[in-house]
């Protein structure tokens, strides 16, 4: 909703019987706060600033949202005394950038990476020192189709582009890697973690090293007719690659890979003919 963005209030009716109520708040408003956890039984914290190609977002923004905003949920539930398990969504940004064949100590690159870092301080604070039961996952970016899809992502604006104009543009460097997730696999994830026992203070969120040369491989077989053109070849674009010996990373399979392409696909209201 900060984006502008209200389209998770289309679709269908969800019914009279459902179970979903919206409340608006501010997670640095402690009194709304506490009036919406109370009582919950299961909280997934989403709440976060990201950086956007599209939009300059200050640096104090992360800090207040990510880091603070953390900890007003923390002591929220510290006030409360709740019972209630506390599954807190972080960023792989955490790492910077590089590669890594074990899981080494963050070393945030950037401001946003270094508010979810701090923020992540306050969960552990959270289950070590008060209790809690809580944990922290840290997820990479995210691919696939949602009502609030993120356009300014470099993968789901090549799919979007494939399919609506037939053209696709590719700044900087083809060949460079990051983590990703299919949204469809990264819920399944998280909506397991409500029936599990959080023994361990972080997790990871199943995600493939993907590259958007390889993306653009899967969208010239969908459409053969596809226009690519790189921008700034030259110029170097961070990575952050994981080992695929690591338990949490997936390797790519391209028959996988275009899979999660066709129903990306079929989401949209009409395909370029």
């Amino acid at each position: 909703m900060q984006r502008g963005n209200f389209n998770v209030f289309c679709g269908p009716d969800f019914g009279k019987e459902t179970r979903v109520s919206f409340v608006e708040g501010d997670i640095l408003d402690t009194r709304q706060l506490k009036l919406a956890v109370a009582d919950s039984d299961v909280i997934f914290n989403l709440a976060g600033a990201v950086p956007s190609k599209q939009a300059f977002t200050a640096p104090h923004v992360f800090e207040q949202i990510n880091n603070w905003g953390t900890a007003n949920l923390v002591n929220a539930l510290r006030e409360l005394k709740a019972s209630s398990k506390l599954i807190h969504v972080s960023s792989l940004g955490v790492y910077g950038s590089g590669r890594f064949e074990k899981i080494d100590s963050p070393i945030p690159s950037d401001p946003y990476g270094l508010s979810k870092l701090r923020g992540e301080a306050h969960i552990q604070v959270g289950k070590e020192e008060l209790g809690l039961d809580c944990a922290v996952i840290r997820c990479p970016s995210i691919f696939g189709y949602s009502k609030n899809l993120r356009l300014d992502s470099l993968l789901n604006r090549m799919v979007f582009d494939a399919n609506f104009s037939g053209k696709v543009v590719v700044p900087g460097d083809i060949e460079a890697f990051s983590p990703h997730s299919d949204i469809n696999g990264l819920v399944h994830q998280l909506a397991s973690l409500v029936e599990t026992e959080l023994e361990d203070s972080i997790l990871f969120a199943r995600c493939s090293n993907v590259s958007a040369q390889m993306l653009l491989h899967a969208l010239e077989q969908l459409f053969p007719g596809l226009q690519s053109t790189s921008v700034d070849a030259n110029q170097y674009r961070q990575q952050l690659v994981f080992s695929e010996s690591l338990p949490f990373v997936v390797p790519v399979d391209e028959r996988i890979l275009l899979s999660q392409v066709e129903r990306f696909l079929a989401n949209f209201s009409f395909k370029q003919s």
